[in-house]
């Protein structure tokens, strides 16, 4: 109750209009209620993301994608969003609110593909962008890319001034009922996201610090604000900071500048990864629903088959061109609640005092995708197949038995059943061929 909320105004003004309809209803001592409408908004808002989805990728798709190949790319990512299982759990069950923040985001892009570029539609985009940073401040590190975007459109210097006045004076606007003399800021400290690493590679790294520290100098570290927590956490954010600011730059450059909304999506959706990777050593999964769905829109409009690769040359990041890494991120998300269990933490690992079994989930979480893509692309080659998700449907029946044959498949191509003519018969002969 004293402590100061680490949401914004948006999600402030949110919840009181859920509770003012809750209150005649329930009362002021009963919960249920409010929770429940927590939970049916944040379903409200992800179907809505998806009919968002389905609708900008349809105008993102190019002439030569206007085939039933596109319409199917299209179907699926916009279905392997809608069932996502981190999604809904995290929008229907945890009712987190970044369920309505991509819903603010996506309704932003979705008006820059269909208005006319004028300067009325640019300001009812950034007025989204705002009420987005007023629901959660780190959406912040999104809005340069607008800016980029409009700058390359031919905007003059006082029109982007202007853009720029407008979000600050919105967030200005929505804070100044909530400043109480500057309390608001006090946030800044108190939040354990200032100092604290949690399910990340940051966390991993600080106490496999600490552990090497106390087995050969033998003494005591703090739980909170240890060395190697201090340090790595400043470590991850200063690396995330200079990728920032290198990613900015390099948009601003005429060969990689932002010049369409398909090149905006792909430079936030990279922003977003990199954040929630190494810019926030404080995290939780469902900061990375944003990411999602900004990567639904690569899948269905095909950028993802080039994306990171269009921003960022680098041979190690083309395994992450297909789906497979960023399906199988969700699943090792659902995984992160699971290291919470008690045998995780009363476990230690030996030779390492203090390390806990527990510390491993940032690890294997980020990693294990990137690990099981790898193990799949070195299997694929060695027996003569190209990678894909064509490949793991020839290759993963040779390899492992039936259920597990129908979970990769089900990774690889999910609902694929769902486009097919003679829906039946086709299902009977894929349950054929698994057994055979």
């Amino acid at each position: 109750i004293d402590q100061p909320s680490a949401y914004g105004p948006t999600w402030a003004a949110i919840t009181c209009f859920l509770q003012w309809l809750a209150l005649p209803l329930a009362g002021s001592n009963n919960l249920v209620l409010p929770l429940l409408l927590l939970r049916l908004l944040g379903l409200a808002t992800h179907l809505g993301s998806a009919l968002l989805i389905w609708s900008i990728s349809g105008f993102l798709q190019s002439e030569r994608d206007a085939h039933q190949k596109g319409e199917q790319r299209r179907v699926l990512a916009t279905l392997a969003f809608a069932w996502n299982p981190l999604l809904l759990f995290e929008a229907a069950v945890n009712a987190h609110n970044d369920s309505t923040l991509l819903f603010f985001i996506l309704l932003a892009i979705w008006l820059l593909v269909r208005g006319k570029p004028v300067l009325l539609l640019y300001s009812l985009v950034i007025l989204l962008f705002a009420l987005a940073a007023c629901l959660k401040i780190n959406t912040v590190l999104l809005f340069p890319g607008l800016l980029l975007l409009l700058w390359s459109r031919g905007l003059s210097l006082s029109q982007l001034a202007f853009c720029l006045g407008l979000y600050v004076g919105c967030i200005v606007l929505l804070y100044a009922p909530f400043w109480d003399g500057g309390a608001v800021l006090e946030v800044l400290r108190v939040n354990p996201s200032a100092s604290r690493n949690i399910n990340t590679l940051a966390e991993f790294f600080g106490q496999f610090y600490n552990a090497l520290i106390v087995s050969h100098f033998e003494v005591t570290i703090p739980i909170i604000g240890s060395p190697g927590e201090r340090l790595t956490h400043t470590l991850s954010m200063s690396l995330f900071g200079i990728c920032y600011l290198w990613l900015c730059w390099r948009a601003l450059r005429h060969s990689w500048r932002i010049r369409s909304v398909r090149g905006l999506i792909q430079w936030l959706a990279l922003v977003w990864l990199l954040y929630c990777a190494i810019g926030t050593p404080w995290f939780w999964p469902w900061y990375l629903v944003t990411f999602f769905g900004l990567y639904a829109l690569l899948e269905a409009s095909g950028d993802s088959r080039r994306w990171p690769l269009t921003l960022v040359r680098w041979r190690g990041l083309a395994g992450l061109r297909r789906p497979l890494p960023f399906r199988l991120l969700s699943l090792t998300m659902l995984m992160l609640y699971g290291s919470y269990a008690w045998a995780l933490h009363g476990a230690f690992v030996p030779f390492l005092p203090g390390f806990k079994l527990a510390y491993l989930r940032g690890l294997g979480a980020w990693l294990l995708p990137l690990l099981l893509t790898w193990l799949t692309d070195r299997v694929a080659n060695r027996v003569g197949l190209d990678s894909g998700a064509a490949t793991t449907e020839r290759l993963f029946p040779r390899l492992i038995p039936t259920p597990a044959v129908a979970l990769v498949q089900r990774l690889s191509q999910p609902y694929r059943l769902l486009l097919q003519t003679d829906t039946q018969e086709k299902y009977r002969q894929e349950k054929e061929k698994l057994r055979s």
